[in-house]
C-alpha cells in the first residue's frame, strides 16, 4: 500500500509531518493490538478444541475398555453369542455422546434425591406423624 499521495495531501492541507507520523503510529499500534488479540483468541480456541478432542478420545478408549471387559465377563458366563455380538457391534462414540448428554440430568436427579431424603429425615426428626415420600405419593395417586 502506498500512502504517499494521502500523506502529501495532508501536508498540503497544513498538517505537520510529526502529526501525520503520530497518527500513523497510533493507527499501526491499534491495528497491531487487535491483531495480537485475534491471534491469542484463535490460539486459545485451538487449544480448547485440542483439549476437548483429547478428552473425547480418552472417553472412547474408556468405553471400549469397559465393553471389552464386559464382553469377556459374559463370555466366561457362556452367554449367548448373539448378546456378545451386540456388545461387539456397539458404537463407543455413540455411547460417549449419550453419556455426555445424560450425565447432567443424572447428576441433578441424584442431587434432588439427596435433598428429598434430607427433607424426609428432617420431617421425621421434627416429630412428623407420618412422613410421606413425595415420589411414592405421586406414583400412588397418578400411576398405580
Amino acid at each position: 500500500m502506498d500512502y504517499t499521495n494521502e500523506i502529501l495531501e495532508r501536508l498540503q492541507n497544513g498538517e505537520s509531518a510529526e502529526d501525520i507520523a503520530a497518527s500513523l503510529t497510533k493507527s499501526l499500534n491499534e491495528a497491531n493490538e487487535k491483531h495480537k488479540a485475534a491471534e491469542a483468541a484463535k490460539k486459545a480456541e485451538a487449544e480448547a478444541k485440542a483439549k476437548q478432542d483429547n478428552l473425547f478420545a480418552q472417553k472412547i478408549a474408556a468405553v471400549e475398555a469397559v465393553l471389552f471387559a464386559f464382553e469377556d465377563l459374559l463370555a466366561v458366563y457362556e452367554v449367548d453369542d448373539e448378546i456378545l455380538d451386540a456388545i461387539e457391534e456397539a458404537d463407543p462414540e455413540e455411547i460417549v455422546k449419550v453419556i455426555d448428554e445424560s450425565l447432567p440430568f443424572l447428576t441433578k436427579y441424584i442431587e434432588l434425591s439427596q435433598e428429598l431424603e434430607a427433607l424426609k429425615n428432617k420431617s421425621q426428626k421434627a416429630g412428623a406423624v407420618h412422613a410421606v415420600d413425595p415420589i411414592e405419593d405421586f406414583l400412588n395417586r397418578m400411576v398405580r
